[in-house]
């Protein structure tokens, strides 16, 4: 099977999780590569937002996928969106970030010689479509 049809089959039968974890990194320390009236004001917004109840506006997003239990997680620091599908769409990275889960998951199946497990799943995937 090849990686994107492996992709595909994980995307489709296993619980893909988007959330904005809390970030360890002070904002004050952050934006300050720009002009510093720019650099203001994007802080100033993302605190608005935080104030406002926004988990996204300022945070570490993790994305997760749990194969039978086994969850593997991929991280971003730094981050600054409306909301989950904002990250999804715009951040440049949601789909890196999925690339690199599915190596995690391929990695453990050859580690644990899962084939023949994933070989049946399919079989089985397969004949209740």
């Amino acid at each position: 099977m090849r990686k994107n049809e492996f992709k595909s089959l994980l995307l489709a039968h296993c619980e893909i999780d988007v959330t904005a974890l809390h970030e360890d990194t002070r904002l004050e320390e952050c934006f300050w590569g720009g002009a510093l009236e720019q650099d203001l004001k994007n802080r100033n917004n993302i605190l608005e937002d935080l104030n406002n109840g926004n988990n996204w506006a300022w945070c570490c997003a993790r994305i997760s996928i749990n194969f039978f239990g086994e969850v593997f997680s991929e991280y971003l620091s730094e981050c600054s969106f409306k909301d989950s599908q904002d990250f999804i769409t715009n951040s440049g990275y949601y789909e890196d970030m999925l690339d690199s889960l599915v190596d995690q998951v391929i990695d453990y199946i050859e580690k644990y010689d899962l084939t023949r497990f994933m070989s049946e799943y399919c079989r089985l995937r397969d004949n209740t479509l």
